[in-house]
């Protein structure tokens, strides 16, 4: 069984990543208005 330390762990690290991802993704993009992060996120809910 995974403890609850390393689930939260395992939460922090992925939070990190997309924080970084979505810096990279918002430098990168063509459109300023909402981060591409953002609409990926909002579309993969449909």
């Amino acid at each position: 069984m995974i403890s609850k330390d390393k689930i939260t762990e395992i939460f922090c690290i992925v939070d990190d990543f997309c924080k970084e991802i979505t810096q990279i993704l918002d430098q990168n993009s063509i459109e300023s208005n909402t981060s591409v992060f953002s609409r990926f996120i909002m579309h993969s809910k449909d």
